[in-house]
């Protein structure tokens, strides 16, 4: 699509965003394009799903998706600074790397990072990192939508970097279902074999994943009555800054 034509499509969608529900003439005589254009774009639009139009009036507005992503994009922003407090303490208290993500383009990015003086563990602040092998990566997968895991998993190649990652597509499918119910994912030396994860969902004040959280250590520190430990921790800072966020709902 070219650059005039990109332009015209977020017209589109912002004039929705403004309105209630219109027609299509209606969008064609206020921006000033042709008909043949405004479908075009509405039927992009709602391929997309950011636009749905109602099957009995034929009016079109813009869908939850628009809002979702504001939501998003609100916490996103500051809440690095939000968690940082939070991380730090979960970081004296368990003597580990915490980490802070958030998925983007298929892979998980580390948002905010604390350490020990001493951790070995090498991850590096803001790096992209494989969602499908990482503990950030699949408590955020497991709470994607349909529609949005299903093209993650059309898209991704579940490559073994490790002898213990799961690479087949039916028994991830399966692990993401069970971290779904358990609310907790574990990295158990899927991205280095030295090295095991545990992360848990950070939620917004209307109940939205928006980040995870985790713990990382070498695995013969993560492990046991160390692990169990830790993971209560996890917990523990992960209420506190769900509720920084809004969220108070119990957990």
């Amino acid at each position: 699509m070219a650059m005039a034509s990109s332009v015209k499509l977020f017209q589109v969608l912002e004039l929705l965003c403004q309105g209630g529900p219109v027609k299509a003439m209606t969008l064609s005589r206020e921006l000033g394009f042709n008909k043949s254009s405004i479908h075009r774009f509405l039927n992009t639009l709602m391929e997309m799903g950011y636009v749905v139009q109602d099957n009995e009036t034929g009016l079109y507005s813009a869908s939850l998706k628009v809002y979702e992503l504001g939501v998003q994009v609100k916490n996103r922003f500051g809440i690095s600074k939000i968690a940082a407090p939070i991380l730090r303490r979960l970081q004296v208290e368990v003597n580990a790397a915490v980490n802070l993500g958030v998925l983007q383009n298929n892979e998980m990015l580390t948002l905010e990072r604390f350490t020990p003086d001493d951790e070995n563990v090498k991850i590096i602040v803001k790096a992209k990192l494989p969602a499908y092998c990482t503990a950030l990566g699949k408590i955020l997968l497991a709470y994607l939508d349909e529609e949005s895991f299903e093209r993650y998993m059309a898209t991704t190649e579940l490559k073994a970097i490790t002898r213990r990652t799961v690479t087949d597509p039916a028994e991830f499918r399966a692990m993401i279902a069970q971290i779904r119910n358990n609310g907790l994912a574990v990295d158990d030396r899927e991205l280095d074999e030295n090295i095991r994860s545990i992360a848990t969902p950070v939620r917004d004040e209307s109940g939205l994943v928006v980040a995870g959280l985790s713990i990382t250590a070498a695995a013969t520190r993560l492990a046991g009555e160390d692990l169990a430990e830790a993971q209560r921790k996890l917990y523990l800072a992960t209420d506190k800054l769900c509720t920084a966020l809004g969220n108070t709902a119990e957990s």
